[in-house]
Formats: C-alpha cells, sequence, structure tokens
C-alpha cells in the first residue's frame, strides 16, 4: 500500500484546515470554496473519514465524522501517550495492563516499598511530560507520580503516617503524555 502526500496548511480554529485546496472547519464539514452543499452531501461527508499517513511516525489522524479529531498536521502534532492499569503485590515490580500505548514500551519496577519507577530511555523530555495517575482503592493512603528525569516515571504509595506501602495499586489508572 502506497501513502499519499497531501498538502496541509494549518489555520486559526476559525479558519479551519485545508487539504488539497479542501477545507475543514472546526465543525466537521469541508467547505468547497463556491460551491453550495445540500443536506444529504453534508450527511455523506460527516460520515466521511480522511485518513493521512505519515510514513516515518505512523502518526495520522484528520476524521470528520461527528467532530474533528487532527494529528500529524503541520503545528498540530499530537502527544504520545501511555495508558495503563497498574497492579502491585508484596514485593513485586507493578504489572502493567496496557490500554494504549503510543511511547514504546515503558519497564515497570520496584525500588522500594511503596516506590516504583517506570523506565524507557529518553522518553520523558523536561518540559513536556505530564503524568495523570488515578486513586488508589486503599484508604488513607496517598499516590503521587510524576517525572523523574529523561528515562523515569516515578510512582509512590504512602499513608497519612508518612510511610511507603506495597500493595496498593490495584488496577489504578497512570495516563504519560508526552508533547512535542
Amino acid at each position: 500500500m502506497s501513502v499519499k502526500t497531501n498538502t496541509i496548511e494549518e489555520r486559526t480554529a476559525d479558519a479551519g484546515v485545508t487539504i488539497d485546496g479542501l477545507q475543514i472547519k472546526d465543525g466537521g464539514l469541508p467547505s468547497l470554496p463556491g460551491a453550495g452543499i445540500t443536506s444529504d452531501q453534508a450527511a455523506a461527508l460527516a460520515a466521511y473519514q480522511v485518513a493521512l499517513a505519515e510514513a516515518e511516525t505512523g502518526d495520522a489522524l484528520l476524521k470528520t465524522a461527528g467532530g474533528v479529531e487532527f494529528g500529524a498536521v503541520s503545528g498540530g502534532d499530537p502527544y504520545l501517550e501511555y495508558v495503563a492499569l497498574l497492579s502491585q503485590v508484596g514485593g513485586n515490580a507493578p504489572s502493567a495492563a496496557v490500554l494504549k500505548n503510543t511511547i514504546g514500551t515503558i519497564t515497570w519496577s520496584r525500588v522500594g516499598e511503596g516506590n516504583y519507577i517506570g523506565t524507557r530511555t529518553g522518553a520523558f523530555p523536561s518540559g513536556k511530560t505530564v503524568v495523570l495517575v488515578g486513586t488508589v482503592i486503599t484508604e488513607m493512603i496517598f499516590m503521587t507520580a510524576g517525572r523523574a528525569n529523561n528515562n523515569q516515571i516515578s510512582v509512590s504509595t504512602m499513608a497519612n503516617d508518612g510511610n511507603y506501602y506495597d500493595d496498593n495499586l490495584q488496577e489504578t489508572a497512570i495516563v504519560i503524555r508526552v508533547y512535542p
């Protein structure tokens, strides 16, 4: 399968995006210069999906089906994202049920009671990495997570007594986003 290259010009939200002369505004319907559009044509266009592929990254998406999802357009590159449910028992490293992953493999390890590290070399640049976490199920336990350095994400579970404890990650959500 060959990849067709399109010309994409990004404008403001009000101006929309122009692809090969076809303008698509945030409402999701293309606007053809000097042409009206019937309701049947609008319905057909709303159901139509335009997929753009970028050979090197695989990032791609411009959809018009109920809403516009932009990706791989000039100036609007999507973030990379890792979404998983973390579980941890005893002295073991956390296990991750990965739901979405465009970052690459993250290896989880236990570095001490209640302290865990997710590692992927060079994946978490400063000022571009966001970490979001769910709550733990156990009462009186607080969970923190964040970027430790360019290679690691830190996750900790601590009680209100100031001590760290294992066995508190039970399908706990973690979302890591890396922006361009």
